[in-house]
């Protein structure tokens, strides 16, 4: 199973995997709205629990299984990537590399100084060295006397993981493992190929953006940025003075990014909000959303995150 809790919504996902493809086969999903969490810390644990709770009992009642253990995403600002490197000497005496000297590579450049409140949650391989020669994918089977990684490691603060891991725990469920948010998102939209040649993922989610970047397909920079829909819905709430719940309704109804306005068209907001005569240009729904993701496009695109 899988389990993410965002900051808007909860999703839970329930899998099969089938051994003649290879490949998953859904059994149930739950979606439930997210009122916990704020830019993906655990800010009120009771409602938390209770939010997952009510994703669980969906996703397990379409199912008709239990959840026991699941992979769970985890995200904010507080999670920082830095690249390390490790250095080993090829333990073979015919100086073919092998399985357990990767490993060992691997686990050396793991070796950084953290502060006692944060912890490694991945390691991820860039690029393996062997004699000075860069650029091996896999260096296993192949010969030399020195080998190299450089890798990308990704860690959180402790207090937060523990906060999140509890969420579930409280509904009986094990935390297999955490992953970064923007790797699960990357690896859902972005095949092989695509990150062979250079891509990046861009996940804009309700109250935290991620961006993952490939290039010859390895990831090469991950980031955070505490921006998100639900900061459309603050904006959309003053800039036509209703209240967040009705700013959301007209978002999800009548958004849209872009300069199409029509001619001075106004729309009848009464039809899905609680206020009567609340007539608003399209113009203004408009502005206001295009302003916002323009903003949080340009921080991306200037290298801001």
């Amino acid at each position: 199973a899988g389990i993410d809790i965002g900051n808007s919504t909860i999703k839970t996902v329930i899998a099969e995997l089938k051994e003649e493809s290879g490949k998953p086969q859904i059994l149930g999903i739950g979606l439930s709205s997210s009122n916990g969490l704020r830019r993906g810390v655990v800010i009120d644990m009771a409602e938390a629990i209770e939010d997952l709770r009510k994703s669980v009992v969906q996703a397990e009642s379409a199912a008709g299984v239990k959840i026991k253990k699941a992979y769970a995403s985890i995200s904010g600002p507080h999670i920082k990537s830095q690249i390390s490197r490790g250095v080993i000497a090829v333990s073979r005496a015919d100086n073919e590399i092998s399985a357990p000297d990767i490993q060992r590579v691997l686990e050396a450049a793991s070796t950084i100084s953290l502060p006692p409140n944060r912890e490694i949650i991945h390691r991820i391989p860039k690029k393996y060295i062997v004699d000075g020669q860069e650029f091996f994918k896999n260096p296993a089977g192949m010969t030399g006397i020195r080998l190299e990684a450089d890798v990308i490691i990704i860690d959180a603060l402790t207090p937060y993981i523990k906060s999140l891991a509890k969420v579930i725990n409280e509904n009986g469920i094990e935390v297999i493992e955490f992953v970064f948010s923007p790797l699960a998102s990357a690896r859902a939209v972005l095949n092989k190929k695509v990150r062979e040649h250079g891509a990046a993922s861009f996940d804009f989610g309700g109250g935290l953006c991620h961006l993952a970047v490939f290039e010859e397909g390895e990831l090469i920079h991950t980031a955070s940025l505490p921006l998100g829909s639900k900061n459309i819905t603050n904006d959309l709430a003053i800039a036509i003075k209703t209240s967040l719940d009705n700013a959301e309704k007209v978002k999800l109804e009548y958004g849209f990014v872009g300069t199409n306005y029509g001619k001075k068209e106004n729309l009848d907001l009464s039809k899905i909000t609680d206020e009567e005569d609340m007539m608003v240009p399209k113009k203004i729904i408009g502005e206001v959303i295009s302003d916002r993701v323009i903003e949080i496009v340009d921080m991306v695109s200037n290298g801001n995150i």
